[in-house]
């Protein structure tokens, strides 16, 4: 995320989110770059204001990480040509106990936010989980029920009613702030934000990426692992838009938009929509940490 050279550098741009002072409103999103505390420290080294961990998913299968994990799908031609990030990148390889410690070691070794993000399959697991991120001092925690190619979304769950029920459990029982993060693949994201907000989420994230699929069509086959992948990158960036703008004035809670940002323009484009932080991950995976900055 470069920013402009002169006065701007000089700036206060902290900002205040779900109770959560953020010396920056970018955030360095869920995903590999923040998989160790060695690649969450390059991110608070390049400027990021908190840090969202890769993600730690209940389902052991999901912790798995074959390669290659990304795929990058140019389509157009000179000056037009446009790309997306199709990805199969899966969940943090640890378990909870071990997941935690790398929470408890990243609080100790950086100064800014550090929010675990957790997929589960059922309550006990979100209570379980979700005490194991508190106790190892975790700043918050994200809820994640929006994977694009994990079990909520590919095994036919109800996510829009699970997302919504877990998240008043898990905010009824833990004192941190209850991060959930939506899919983009809704017919009434405001409304499910509303709903969120009203079963307790401390802040709302918007969104996860699309679930995608791509063809090889020498081989005919998917050309990714699991056939079914994320599906992210600047060109998403006006639906996240339009979709942050309605939202926006239907809740009180802060919002974190994910989803396009491919430099500084775009962060300033997500707050005048009503993003209070903005995430990161895209530009990163292409062009370094460097791009927080």
């Amino acid at each position: 995320m470069r920013v402009p050279t002169g006065s701007e550098q000089a700036a206060d741009l902290a900002v205040d989110f779900a109770g959560l002072r953020l010396r920056t409103p970018v955030i360095a999103g869920s995903a590999g770059i923040t998989g160790t505390v060695e690649g969450m420290r390059r991110a608070e080294d390049a400027g990021a204001g908190a840090i969202v961990m890769k993600s730690l998913f209940a389902k052991e299968v999901c912790r798995v990480a074959p390669t290659p994990r990304f795929r990058v799908l140019r389509q157009g031609r000179g000056r037009d040509r446009s790309f997306a990030l199709y990805s199969y990148e899966q969940a943090s390889e640890w378990g909870p106990d071990r997941y935690a410690e790398e929470v408890r070691a990243a609080k100790e070794a950086l100064s800014i936010p550090i929010i675990p993000s957790i997929n589960c399959l059922t309550p006990e697991q979100w209570l379980d989980y979700s005490a194991l991120m508190e106790q190892a001092g975790a700043d918050a925690v994200e809820l994640n029920l929006s994977c694009p190619h994990g079990p909520h979304l590919m095994e036919g769950h109800d996510v829009t009613r699970e997302m919504i029920e877990m998240t008043r459990l898990v905010k009824e029982a833990r004192r941190i702030p209850v991060i959930p993060k939506m899919t983009p693949q809704l017919n009434n994201p405001p409304g499910v934000a509303v709903a969120l907000e009203r079963a307790g989420a401390d802040a709302i994230v918007t969104f996860n990426r699309f679930t995608g699929l791509d063809i090889d069509i020498e081989t005919e086959r998917p050309v990714m692992h699991g056939g079914y992948a994320g599906h992210g990158g600047p060109w998403s960036l006006l639906y996240t838009l339009r979709w942050l703008a309605a939202i926006y004035p239907a809740v009180t809670v802060p919002l974190s938009m994910s989803g396009g940002l491919a430099g500084w323009q775009d962060v300033v484009k997500a707050i005048l929509a009503g993003a209070t932080v903005t995430q990161t991950v895209t530009a990163v995976v292409m062009g370094g940490y460097g791009e927080i900055t």
